[in-house]
Protein backbone atom coordinates (compact mmCIF):
# COMPACT_ATOMS: atom_id res chain seq x y z
CA UNK A 1 0.00 0.00 0.00
CA UNK A 2 2.00 3.05 -1.41
CA UNK A 3 1.92 6.06 1.37
CA UNK A 4 0.91 4.15 4.04
CA UNK A 5 2.03 4.79 7.49
CA UNK A 6 3.66 2.29 9.60
CA UNK A 7 2.98 2.22 13.39
CA UNK A 8 6.58 1.01 15.59
CA UNK A 9 5.83 -0.05 18.95
CA UNK A 10 8.63 0.59 21.55
CA UNK A 11 8.89 -1.52 24.84
CA UNK A 12 10.69 1.72 26.64
CA UNK A 13 11.76 5.19 26.81
CA UNK A 14 15.46 3.47 26.25
CA UNK A 15 14.49 1.94 23.14
CA UNK A 16 12.55 4.66 21.43
CA UNK A 17 15.34 6.67 22.57
CA UNK A 18 18.20 4.41 20.94
CA UNK A 19 15.99 4.30 17.33
CA UNK A 20 15.96 7.86 17.47
CA UNK A 21 19.61 8.02 17.87
CA UNK A 22 19.90 5.49 15.34
CA UNK A 23 17.35 7.17 12.52
CA UNK A 24 19.66 10.48 13.30
CA UNK A 25 22.94 8.40 11.52
CA UNK A 26 21.12 9.15 8.35
CA UNK A 27 18.89 11.77 9.01
CA UNK A 28 18.72 15.96 9.99
CA UNK A 29 15.81 15.59 11.43
CA UNK A 30 13.57 13.54 13.11
CA UNK A 31 9.84 14.67 14.34
CA UNK A 32 7.80 13.05 16.39
CA UNK A 33 4.32 13.81 17.84
CA UNK A 34 2.75 12.48 21.33
CA UNK A 35 0.19 14.07 23.24
CA UNK A 36 0.68 15.18 26.43
CA UNK A 37 1.50 13.06 29.41
CA UNK A 38 2.87 10.32 27.38
CA UNK A 39 6.59 11.02 28.63
CA UNK A 40 8.19 13.17 25.97
CA UNK A 41 9.98 14.99 28.84
CA UNK A 42 11.42 12.22 29.61
CA UNK A 43 12.12 10.46 26.26
CA UNK A 44 14.25 13.85 25.70
CA UNK A 45 16.43 13.33 28.95
CA UNK A 46 16.75 9.31 27.93
CA UNK A 47 17.86 10.49 24.84
CA UNK A 48 20.21 13.12 26.41
CA UNK A 49 21.36 10.64 29.11
CA UNK A 50 22.57 7.87 25.83
CA UNK A 51 24.72 10.37 24.59
CA UNK A 52 26.56 11.24 28.00
CA UNK A 53 26.81 7.12 28.73
CA UNK A 54 28.26 6.99 25.41
CA UNK A 55 30.51 9.54 25.74
CA UNK A 56 32.02 8.83 29.07
CA UNK A 57 29.74 11.00 31.16
CA UNK A 58 29.99 13.93 27.86
CA UNK A 59 26.82 15.40 26.94
CA UNK A 60 26.31 15.27 23.00
CA UNK A 61 22.80 17.09 23.43
CA UNK A 62 21.55 20.52 23.74
CA UNK A 63 18.04 20.48 25.12
CA UNK A 64 14.76 22.62 25.52
CA UNK A 65 12.40 21.17 28.06
CA UNK A 66 10.93 21.20 31.52
CA UNK A 67 14.54 21.03 32.70
CA UNK A 68 15.50 23.80 30.84
CA UNK A 69 12.59 26.13 31.81
CA UNK A 70 14.31 25.17 35.16
CA UNK A 71 17.40 26.21 35.17
CA UNK A 72 15.82 29.54 35.72
CA UNK A 73 14.18 31.04 38.74
CA UNK A 74 12.49 33.87 40.00
CA UNK A 75 13.17 35.96 42.86
CA UNK A 76 10.55 38.17 43.72
CA UNK A 77 12.22 40.30 46.65
CA UNK A 78 9.21 39.96 48.89
CA UNK A 79 10.29 42.16 51.67
CA UNK A 80 11.56 44.94 49.56
CA UNK A 81 9.99 44.57 46.56
CA UNK A 82 12.16 46.00 44.66
CA UNK A 83 14.96 43.69 43.42
CA UNK A 84 13.19 41.33 41.00
CA UNK A 85 15.17 39.17 39.16
CA UNK A 86 15.33 35.99 36.99
CA UNK A 87 18.71 33.83 38.26
CA UNK A 88 20.66 31.36 36.32
CA UNK A 89 21.81 28.20 37.17
CA UNK A 90 25.12 28.83 35.51
CA UNK A 91 26.64 25.30 36.76
CA UNK A 92 24.73 24.02 33.58
CA UNK A 93 26.58 23.28 29.99
CA UNK A 94 23.64 25.00 28.36
CA UNK A 95 25.30 28.10 30.18
CA UNK A 96 29.29 27.18 28.33
CA UNK A 97 29.47 30.16 26.15
CA UNK A 98 26.78 32.32 27.91
CA UNK A 99 29.27 34.79 29.19
CA UNK A 100 31.95 34.75 26.35
CA UNK A 101 29.65 35.37 23.63
CA UNK A 102 27.42 38.03 25.57
CA UNK A 103 24.08 36.75 23.43
CA UNK A 104 22.24 39.95 24.15
CA UNK A 105 21.88 41.20 20.81
CA UNK A 106 20.87 37.83 19.57
CA UNK A 107 18.38 36.70 22.34
CA UNK A 108 16.94 40.67 21.79
CA UNK A 109 16.30 39.94 18.36
CA UNK A 110 13.86 36.94 18.69
CA UNK A 111 12.29 38.49 21.78
CA UNK A 112 11.26 41.67 20.01
CA UNK A 113 9.36 39.00 17.69
CA UNK A 114 7.25 38.59 20.55
CA UNK A 115 7.43 40.82 23.65
CA UNK A 116 7.79 44.41 24.37
CA UNK A 117 10.19 44.20 27.68
CA UNK A 118 13.70 44.71 27.46
CA UNK A 119 16.43 42.69 29.41
CA UNK A 120 19.79 43.08 31.13
CA UNK A 121 21.94 39.74 31.76
CA UNK A 122 24.50 40.21 35.02
CA UNK A 123 26.87 37.80 34.39
CA UNK A 124 29.09 38.31 37.69
CA UNK A 125 26.10 37.65 39.47
CA UNK A 126 24.17 35.38 37.01
CA UNK A 127 20.70 37.06 37.19
CA UNK A 128 18.91 38.66 34.75
CA UNK A 129 16.40 41.71 34.80
CA UNK A 130 13.58 43.28 33.33
CA UNK A 131 12.37 46.94 32.39
CA UNK A 132 9.80 48.53 30.40
CA UNK A 133 9.57 52.01 29.54
CA UNK A 134 10.91 53.74 33.06
CA UNK A 135 10.01 50.95 34.66
CA UNK A 136 13.15 48.70 36.08
CA UNK A 137 12.94 45.16 37.35
CA UNK A 138 10.00 44.30 36.23
CA UNK A 139 7.87 40.76 36.59
CA UNK A 140 7.26 39.42 33.65
CA UNK A 141 4.41 36.71 33.57
CA UNK A 142 5.13 32.85 33.00
CA UNK A 143 4.65 32.94 29.40
CA UNK A 144 6.86 35.87 29.03
CA UNK A 145 9.58 34.23 30.87
CA UNK A 146 9.27 31.42 28.95
CA UNK A 147 9.45 33.44 25.63
CA UNK A 148 12.62 34.99 26.83
CA UNK A 149 13.98 31.25 27.63
CA UNK A 150 13.41 30.19 24.26
CA UNK A 151 14.60 33.03 22.59
CA UNK A 152 17.94 32.78 24.74
CA UNK A 153 17.38 29.12 23.61
CA UNK A 154 17.66 30.09 19.91
CA UNK A 155 20.50 32.38 20.27
CA UNK A 156 22.66 29.67 22.04
CA UNK A 157 21.41 27.45 18.64
CA UNK A 158 22.65 29.73 16.44
CA UNK A 159 25.90 29.36 17.89
CA UNK A 160 25.61 25.67 17.89
CA UNK A 161 25.20 25.81 14.35
CA UNK A 162 28.00 28.21 13.58
CA UNK A 163 30.27 25.40 15.70
CA UNK A 164 31.60 28.10 18.04
CA UNK A 165 34.15 26.40 20.19
CA UNK A 166 31.63 26.64 23.77
CA UNK A 167 29.11 24.49 22.10
CA UNK A 168 31.39 22.29 19.87
CA UNK A 169 30.01 19.28 22.01
CA UNK A 170 26.93 19.67 20.53
CA UNK A 171 25.92 16.91 18.26
CA UNK A 172 22.22 17.33 18.60
CA UNK A 173 19.46 19.60 19.50
CA UNK A 174 16.32 18.36 20.87
CA UNK A 175 13.20 20.46 21.40
CA UNK A 176 10.50 19.44 23.70
CA UNK A 177 8.17 21.47 23.34
CA UNK A 178 5.36 20.95 26.35
CA UNK A 179 3.06 23.67 25.06
CA UNK A 180 2.28 22.21 21.09
CA UNK A 181 3.46 18.69 22.04
CA UNK A 182 6.08 18.55 19.20
CA UNK A 183 9.06 17.03 19.59
CA UNK A 184 11.46 17.59 16.88
CA UNK A 185 15.07 16.30 17.03
CA UNK A 186 17.74 17.85 14.89
CA UNK A 187 20.99 16.90 14.02
CA UNK A 188 23.68 19.97 14.52
CA UNK A 189 26.14 18.74 12.33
Amino acid sequence: MAGATKIHEYKNLTTLAQRLRSDLKDLHCVLLYAYNRTGKTRLSMEFKDQGKRKGGGLPDTLYFNAYTEDLFVWHNDLEGDKDRHLTINEKSTFFNGLRELALDESIASYLSRYADFDFDVDYDKWVVTFRKGDSERIKISRGEEKIFIWCMFMAICERVIDRHPSYEWVKYLYIDDPISSLVPGIRAE
